[in-house]
């Protein structure tokens, strides 16, 4: 086996069935190996597309979507698509191609420092050095991906690694790693302070954004409006988690959004946001958030 080999067993041990991208050079020995597997490879007309398209199939399943490009400028035209899923927590694995490892940093051609352009919007990002490494990277780089605020990573792959062999590949059962360990939990204490404060409001209101959603809190989020009496509002990302037709959602806030929900948020002496990172940009405007309110922050 060889790490070309090695990667796309390490596909089909994570349950991917499809991989969006664009071969090149520098990925070719990726693709080669792709054919000998059930996994189906989408081809795409640019490679912006291959992030892109990825992502619309992470957003729909809850999986983590795949992408894979060549080298240089394969690499440099998934920037938006990466810059997107990391804007609005979406999980992806993007796979670039890279030049021989003796000739990174040496300007040769499609080169590009991928890892370092997209450093500012990945939530990790891995140049792989050693073939018999890529079983523990691409075991973390799911992991990362899909746990805590999701997200992309990129996991770069110079073409000697591809073709260097791999003696023994064994593929993790589970991760641990001491400097990634993602708080999922709720916390007791904050809790029962939110109850408290909850007990006292009288026009409470939930904000809930993209998180309900990716964290398929939907039903939880329905349950708690109607036990409580509780109106909802969301952000652009978080549409769909309650049902248009319900009567305690009051529709989209923010410049475009419905203005009763944009009311009901001045008006409110409580807000529970929900999927924050989303929710945090459209409560924090002037003509939202007034004095006298308790702002109250869950993801």
């Amino acid at each position: 086996m060889n790490g070309a080999q090695a990667m796309v067993k390490c596909l089909e041990n994570e349950g991917v069935e499809m991989v969006f991208g664009y071969p090149g050079v520098a990925i070719c020995p990726f693709y080669d190996s792709l054919l000998d597997t059930d996994i189906k490879s989408v081809l795409i007309r640019t490679e912006q597309n291959a992030a892109h398209a990825a992502s619309g199939l992470a957003r729909v399943t809850g999986k983590v979507g795949v992408c894979a490009v060549t080298s240089g400028p394969g690499a440099t035209n998934l920037i938006t698509g990466i810059a997107t899923a990391f804007a609005d927590s979406i999980p992806l694995v993007c796979i670039t191609g890279q030049v021989n490892s003796e000739l990174i940093g040496s300007d040769v051609f499609q080169e590009a420092d991928i890892t370092g352009a997209a450093e500012s919007f990945v939530k990790y990002s891995y140049l792989v050095k050693n073939a018999e490494d890529i079983p523990q990277i691409f075991k973390e780089a799911f992991y990362i991906a899909n746990t805590g605020r999701k997200g992309p990573v990129l996991i770069d792959v110079p073409i000697d690694v591809q073709n260097a062999p791999v003696r023994k590949f064994k593929y993790p059962d589970s991760v641990s790693m001491r400097t990634y360990k993602p708080t999922v939990k709720g916390h007791i204490v904050q809790i029962k302070k939110v109850i408290a404060e909850l007990e006292k409001a009288k026009r409470p209101v939930i904000c809930a954004g993209g998180g309900v959603l990716l964290g398929d809190a939907q039903k939880l989020l329905r349950e708690i409006s109607h036990r409580h009496k509780i109106p909802v509002v969301t952000t652009m990302m978080g549409i769909g988690a309650m049902q248009t037709e319900d009567p305690l959602y009051f529709g989209m806030v923010g410049n475009n959004g419905a203005p009763c929900a944009n009311r009901a948020m001045n008006e409110a002496d409580m807000i529970i946001m929900v999927g924050a990172r989303v929710a945090d940009r459209a409560v924090n405007q002037p003509e939202i958030i007034t004095k006298n309110k308790v702002l109250v922050h869950m993801d």
